[in-house]
C-alpha cells in the first residue's frame, strides 16, 4: 500500500494512503459515464438547432469538465468524490488553480491521447498517487478515510460557560487550526503518530508563547476549543 508523506509549512509530516489504480480507474469510469450522459442528453435536446456554434457550446463543458470540477470542488470530480479520493499538494496546502490546470494539460496527453495508458503505467511504476501531471504540479491523489461532516471541521460546540486555557489562541490562523484538527484525528484513530502529535504541540506552543503539561491529544483538543471560543 503506497503512502504519501505531506510536509506542511509547520514542518509537520502527515501520511496519507495514496489513491490506488483501482480507485482512480473507477472514478474515471464514473466521470466518463457522466460525460457520455451529458453529451447524449445535450445532443437530443439541441437536435432541432444543430450548428457549429451549438456543437462548440456543448463540447466546452465536456472538454473542461475535469479541470473545472477539481477547481470548484476542492480537488474532486464527481467520480473522485464517490470513491473518496482527492487531489492535494505535497506541502499540505490546497492546490492552486494553476496546479489543476497543469494536471489537466498533462491529462490531455496521459489520458485522452493515449487512452489512459501513460497515466496507468506512471501510477503503477511511480506509486505515491502520482501520474506525470501530479509530479509537474507537486500534487498527489490521496484517499479520504470518510466523508467530511461537522465533526471533521475546525468548528466545535462549546458550553456557554466555557473558559479558555490559552487566552491568545486567536493568534493562530484557521490553517493552523485545520492542521491541528487533522493531526488530532490521526492521533485519535490510534495510528503511529506520536511524533506528529508532539511536533504539532511544540509548533503551536511556540506560536502561543506558552507551555503546557497536557498530552498532545488533550492539548490539541483544548487549543481547538479555545480558538473556537475566541472567534465567536
Amino acid at each position: 500500500m503506497d503512502r504519501v508523506k505531506i510536509t506542511t509549512a509547520q514542518n509537520v509530516y502527515i501520511d496519507y494512503e495514496a489513491a490506488g489504480v483501482g480507485d482512480r480507474a473507477i472514478a474515471a469510469i464514473i466521470d466518463l459515464c457522466i460525460l457520455i450522459s451529458y453529451l447524449i442528453s445535450m445532443t437530443l435536446a439541441t437536435q432541432a438547432v444543430q450548428s457549429t456554434a451549438t456543437t462548440i457550446v456543448i463540447l466546452i463543458p465536456y472538454f473542461l469538465y475535469f479541470v473545472l470540477s477539481e477547481i470548484l470542488f476542492n480537488g474532486q470530480t464527481i467520480g473522485k468524490k464517490l470513491r473518496g479520493i482527492k487531489v492535494t499538494r505535497l506541502d499540505g496546502t490546497a492546490p492552486h488553480v494553476g496546479d489543476y490546470i497543469i494536471r489537466w494539460l498533462f491529462r490531455l496527453i496521459e489520458v485522452e491521447m493515449t487512452l489512459g495508458l501513460v497515466a496507468l503505467v506512471t501510477v503503477i511504476v511511480r506509486g505515491k498517487g502520482q501520474r506525470i501531471g501530479d509530479m509537474a504540479a507537486n500534487t498527489a491523489v490521496v484517499k479520504i478515510s470518510r466523508s467530511v461532516g461537522l465533526q471533521d471541521t475546525i468548528y466545535t460546540k462549546l458550553d456557554t460557560d466555557y473558559s479558555p486555557t490559552f487566552d491568545n489562541a486567536s493568534l493562530l490562523s484557521e490553517a493552523e487550526i485545520t492542521l491541528a484538527k487533522e493531526v488530532l484525528d490521526t492521533l485519535q484513530q490510534g495510528g503511529n503518530a506520536g511524533p506528529i502529535g508532539e511536533k504539532m504541540k511544540a509548533t503551536l506552543l511556540k506560536k502561543l508563547e506558552a507551555d503546557s503539561p497536557l498530552s498532545p491529544i488533550a492539548f490539541l483538543q483544548t487549543v481547538i476549543k479555545d480558538y473556537n471560543h475566541m472567534i465567536r
